[in-house]
């Protein structure tokens, strides 16, 4: 091979890998993950399946805004809540924690305000969350101990392009088991989940 080959095959791979750095980098910057980092507490999870203490009231619905659940299976059924104290987030603070108990579908809701850091490492999120616990013999046969939850995203937090529900699946260890954009489905219990489209 002459030299002005070895010229050109060196020129060429020099081109080769700085576009590969470049699309690395690229890819770095695109495959930003919007959403909330959740580190589930298991006492608060570990509450869900014990009876409703003898001061719980009665309630039709859990949760807040567009964060809530009707619990409901009737225009007159109603459902156990109360409230705990506990470091649902785990910061170190007690937070007050909103258990309500849906006794003909066997699922626990919690809500609590909490705060985590932003899933792109930048940034904290502070609101409301909205967590369902699956309980033994639940109608819907899902494993107990598993279960979902969702926060609101304003446009621009958290890398949020527009506002919107996210959430996440865990299982019966707290395990994540797919995180996106969530639709609440009342009426199964459970959240409907965009998978894919948590990264931009």
């Amino acid at each position: 091979m002459t030299k002005t080959a070895f010229t050109l095959v060196f020129a060429v791979a020099g081109m080769l890998a700085g576009c590969a750095e470049t699309q690395s980098a690229t890819a770095t910057q695109t495959s930003r993950k919007a959403g909330v980092t959740v580190k589930l507490n298991p006492a608060a999870l570990n509450r869900a399946s014990l009876p409703p203490p003898p001061s719980a009231t009665t309630t039709q619905s859990a949760g807040k805004g567009n964060l809530t659940v009707n619990t409901a299976n009737s225009p007159t059924d109603s459902d156990p809540t109360w409230t705990e104290s506990l470091d649902f987030d785990m910061d170190g603070k007690i937070d007050a924690a909103q258990y309500t108990f849906d006794d003909d579908d066997k699922v626990t809701y919690i809500y609590s305000d909490v705060v985590f850091p932003c899933a792109n490492g930048t940034g904290t999120f502070k609101g409301g969350m909205l967590t369902a616990v699956f309980g033994l013999n639940n109608t819907w046969g899902k494993a107990p101990g598993s279960g979902w939850y969702v926060t609101e995203l304003d446009a621009g937090q958290c890398d949020a392009m527009a506002k919107a529900i996210w959430g996440c699946h865990f299982d019966a260890t707290g395990g994540s088991t797919g995180c996106g954009w969530a639709t609440i489905q009342a009426d199964k219990d459970d959240i409907l989940v965009t998978e894919g489209t948590a990264a931009h």
